[in-house]
């Protein structure tokens, strides 16, 4: 399904240009009067909504997307496109929270035996730069802990209803500990959480320094409860990194 839309999307190139506005002046959580207006005036004209959505969803935009056109011209959109993008906002943001309840329970896991742990992407950083758990997509649960902690913390996961996928040998084991940076679990609910000890692996990047990072954790509140955080000045190469890594 991703791939099709991908495909849709890249093949009007610039025919859309009002569309692509709309979705750019969309992508942020406050807009300025400025913004609004502009975003008033252009759900106005005649628009293909169904572009608009496919290119939305490409981009991981489609809460964002609805939160400023319900805001702020939602007698503009027609009523079929606004209630679909409701439904998909909502749908959304319950998976979100239900992730992120998922979260906390393996933090508290990991505190409660002592492995130092910290939430990285997922709904740490929809709270960090979005403010708003609902407002940011995101698929699996990423957690970081120190390499050396990386063998107690898979019996953790293991214990807390998840097996890695694919199975490793302890030899394989041995390989991807020597020249990886994550290991990928999965759960009978199809719940993903990848434990990293680095953000990428050496030969990708060496730009962070993965010790000195544990030295600068913030607080953030995560479903009500605290937990540690990269600090922003660790977050934000980390997530150049990675998105380098996937091509941007």
């Amino acid at each position: 399904m991703e791939a099709e839309a991908n495909a849709k999307v890249s093949s009007h190139g610039s025919a859309h240009a009002a569309e692509h506005e709309l979705l750019l002046c969309c992508a942020r959580t406050e807009a300025d009067a400025e913004t609004a207006a502009r975003i008033n005036k252009l759900a106005s004209l005649k628009l293909d909504w169904e572009y608009l959505l496919r290119a939305a969803y490409r981009h991981a935009l489609t809460a964002l997307l609805y939160h400023q056109l319900n805001r702020h011209a939602p007698e503009r959109v027609p009523p079929h496109y606004l209630s679909e993008l409701k439904r998909r906002f909502q749908a959304n943001a319950a998976r979100n929270l239900f992730l992120t309840k998922e979260l906390c329970r393996i933090l508290r896991r990991f505190t409660s035996e002592g492995v130092p742990v910290v939430p990285y992407k997922g709904p740490a950083l929809a709270v960090a730069a979005y403010g708003n758990l609902s407002l940011r997509h995101f698929i699996d649960l990423d957690i970081l802990v120190p390499k050396r902690e990386v063998l107690r913390a898979k019996e953790l996961l293991l214990a807390s209803g998840y097996r890695l996928e694919p199975p490793l040998t302890d030899a394989q084991q041995r390989v991807v500990l020597r020249t990886q940076h994550n290991l990928p679990f999965v759960s009978d609910q199809r719940l993903v959480v990848e434990l990293h000890w680095e953000v990428a692996a050496k030969k990708f990047s060496d730009a962070l320094d993965a010790e000195g990072m544990w030295e600068r954790l913030q607080k953030v509140t995560l479903a009500g409860e605290t937990v540690e955080a990269l600090a922003p000045e660790d977050a934000l190469p980390a997530l150049c990194v990675h998105g380098s890594k996937h091509f941007w």
